[in-house]
This record gives structure tokens, sequence and C-alpha cells, in this order.
């Protein structure tokens, strides 16, 4: 029964690698503070942190940039 469990478990973290490099990793979300994106990240097992479009721009180059799905969370003014 435990090696089962480790089967399964070592199939699950597999798993998810391969989904994280397939989909995950094909995307940037860029974060802007106080709209929900730590928990965006986190949900995503993203690093927590804070970089912008341009740090992003100048860190992958422009063309991995374009080439990338990018999003971000915004607040509707007023709302709070």
């Amino acid at each position: 029964m435990k090696k089962m469990v480790k089967y399964v478990k070592t199939r699950l973290v597999r798993a998810r690698n391969f989904l994280r490099y397939k989909y995950i990793d094909d995307f940037l979300f860029v974060r802007i503070n106080k709209t929900g994106g730590s928990s965006v990240k986190w949900a995503l097992q993203l690093p927590i942190g804070h970089t912008t479009a341009l740090e992003y721009i100048d860190s992958i180059g422009r063309q991995r940039w374009d080439n990338k799905f990018t999003f971000s969370i915004v607040k509707t003014p007023g709302t709070e």
C-alpha cells in the first residue's frame, strides 16, 4: 500500500511539473499592487515579487515577451 501511495504521489508531481512546463511557463503575470496579485501568484505557484513589464522585457528580451501570453489583475476604482 505504501508503495502505491508513493507511486501515485510521484506521478502527480510529474504531471504537475509537465503541465507547469507546458502551459504555465508560457505566460507572464505582471503584478500590480493592491489587486490580489499575491493570491494569483500563490495559486499558480509563481515566485512572489514585483516585476514590472519593462523589467520582464529587459530580462527576457522583446521577442520572447511578444511570444508569451501576458496578463495582470486590475481593480475597478472606487470598489474597495
